[in-house]
């Protein structure tokens, strides 16, 4: 958080340096710098707020979510990332399954918005599936991107971890946020990459035991 800060800090004093030297010409050029500084200090407070509420004692009974209607509600939320960069999201199938809604929304969103932010040449696009594995729905999310080369394959799931610098808009916690959601639900998650050939997301997450009485 010290990097948003510092940027801030720096570009108020030139700013005011050089509104009482008179060059104007050169203040809104410092202005937009500290607002960019405050957009990401405001993603990073709004991700770590996140993360925190992932931290919550278990829920004490099972709650049941439909994963067809959560990625629906998360490709609604990530419209105007899709549209802009021309991506296409395709999904079928997927089961109903034992998690929180809100959680699971943060989950999906922050695996697809990965999917095309680090995109390749072609316009994104991702698939997504799953598979039941004993008690387990295994979830697959596969792009086209950019690839990940094999020695950054598990530290990229570090809070504050980023492999593209500023190159790529974020915090670099959405894939922290994301193991955390599945971690609570006691599923793992884990991805096979290579570079330039895209990526595919797994994870897991319980099925819901039909002798059990889950709650919407």
């Amino acid at each position: 958080m010290q990097e948003p800060l510092r940027s801030i800090s720096i570009h108020c004093e030139l700013l005011i340096r050089v509104l009482e030297q008179g060059h104007y010409d050169t203040a809104s050029e410092h202005a937009q710098h500290v607002r960019e500084s405050a957009r990401k200090m405001r993603d990073l407070i709004h991700d770590l707020l996140a993360f925190t509420r992932l931290t919550d004692d278990e829920p004490e009974y099972p709650r049941k979510a439909d994963a067809g209607v959560i990625v629906k509600r998360t490709l609604e939320h990530l419209r105007s990332l899709i549209e802009s960069n021309e991506a296409e999201v395709a999904y079928e199938g997927l089961p109903v399954i034992q998690g929180q809604d809100v959680f699971l929304i943060q989950l999906f969103q922050n695996l697809i918005e990965n999917g095309i932010k680090y995109r390749g040449a072609e316009p994104p696009q991702i698939k997504i599936s799953a598979e039941r594995i004993g008690k387990m729905w295994q979830f697959a999310i596969q792009d086209n991107g950019a690839g990940i080369e094999p020695q950054y394959q598990q530290q990229i799931f570090t809070i504050f971890q980023r492999l593209h610098g500023d190159d790529v808009p974020g915090t670099g916690m959405g894939l922290a946020i994301a193991q955390r959601v599945v971690e609570r639900e006691g599923g793992r998650i884990w991805v096979e990459s290579s570079l330039g050939k895209g990526s595919t997301f797994y994870f897991t997450l319980p099925a819901l035991d039909d002798s059990s009485e889950a709650k919407a």
